[in-house]
């Protein structure tokens, strides 16, 4: 098959979302060691300890847990319910506009074409 033929796009599709899962990853990692200010303080929390409970019963831990969780990859033949289950992925979404600070971006770009 040609360079270009499917093989080819599918093999670059499969790495993109390796990336993509590799940051997410790290995104989770990255709720265990990210230190934060109470409400009304004005002193960051930085025990390891609490920031993981916070992150654990707080955060969103079990949401980019089951995010992650490869549905496709585990069920082979999609029954429906597992289709509705492969939708909480679309959680990704957010949580990829928040790691990537797509808002951010967006007003750069606005901002240079203004």
């Amino acid at each position: 098959m040609a360079a270009h033929g499917p093989h080819s796009v599918n093999g670059t599709i499969n790495y993109v979302l390796f990336a993509f899962n590799i940051i997410f990853y790290l995104s989770i990692l990255k709720g265990f060691v990210t230190s934060f200010t109470p409400d009304g303080e004005l002193e960051p929390i930085t025990s390891l300890r609490l920031i993981r409970l916070r992150y654990f019963h707080h955060g969103t831990l079990i949401s980019d847990i089951v995010c992650q969780f490869p549905f496709y990859n585990i069920f082979e033949t999609l029954t429906f319910e597992a289709k509705l289950l492969y939708l909480i992925k679309i959680y990704r979404i957010k949580k990829g506009m928040q790691v990537f600070k797509v808002t951010a971006l967006m007003d750069s770009v606005r901002d240079f074409m203004i």
